[in-house]
């Protein structure tokens, strides 16, 4: 059974967000395919779901749990580099059927990540913008971003080390999983000021060589408990929000 909230934003627009019951992340998505209550409604992206987040009633319920978005990011190659790709819009995994036929091949030694192909790599690349036009003001939040590791200029915090305002504001990663300068400093305000915590968790595998000779992905979600956005789906974590249909 679906869980489904109303609630009405400051300029009375009526809007919905919706949280499946399911733990399992296939199953939850499953449910949001077929389930008449996302009839209208999109999953959310990770910059759409930091704009939900300005609004005290949807954040209140964004907030009691993690959430799950349509969002991955990617550890791809160049065939001379390293690339790691964020992707808001078009993407292999942003599709349930996509994620379902290779669940089971998920490899357990990078957190669940999910194989992808040379074609789906060539995909990513072939329509990813550089993090430097997201830098410039660009608003990729329906976008593919890369950073390329090996040749770019970039400031990346090494994973495990719990980022403080100043550092969430200069991290590159962090800039790529929010779309724009305006989402990462929307989130960090939220994190930081209004929830008051001094640190947000970081935790990833951009310095894990090893990764990128798999060609592989995993979706990202927005924890509750203080370790910030996460980049791995397991089976535990189901639970997510639909929101209205994006408009740029």
């Amino acid at each position: 059974m679906l869980k489904v909230y109303n609630y009405e934003t400051r300029t009375n627009d009526s809007k919905k967000i919706v949280f499946t019951d399911a733990l399992d992340y296939i199953e939850a998505r499953v449910q949001a395919d077929i389930a008449p209550e996302f009839a209208n409604l999109t999953l959310l992206n990770m910059p759409r779901l930091i704009k939900n987040l300005q609004d005290d009633e949807a954040a209140e319920l964004i907030r009691r749990s993690w959430v799950d978005t349509i969002s991955g990011e990617y550890f791809l190659t160049d065939y001379d580099s390293r690339i790691y790709a964020v992707a808001h819009g078009n993407h292999p995994l942003a599709y349930s059927n996509r994620l379902e036929s290779e669940w089971s091949k998920r490899m357990s030694q990078y957190n669940g990540v999910v194989p992808i192909t040379m074609t789906e790599n060539d995909f990513l690349l072939a329509n990813a913008i550089p993090l430097s036009k997201v830098k410039e003001g660009y608003d990729a939040g329906n976008a593919v971003i890369y950073l390329n590791l090996d040749q770019d200029s970039l400031q990346i915090f090494p994973s495990e080390e719990d980022l403080n305002y100043a550092q969430w504001m200069l991290d590159d990663r962090i800039l790529a999983v929010c779309g724009s300068e305006k989402n990462r400093k929307s989130l960090g305000k939220f994190l930081f000021e209004k929830e008051k915590r001094d640190t947000i968790g970081n935790s990833h595998q951009l310095n894990n060589f090893a990764i990128y000779d798999q060609l592989c992905g995993k979706l990202l979600g927005l924890r509750e408990d203080g370790e910030g956005i996460i980049d791995e789906v397991d089976e535990v974590l189901g639970r997510f929000a639909a929101g209205n249909k994006y408009k740029k």
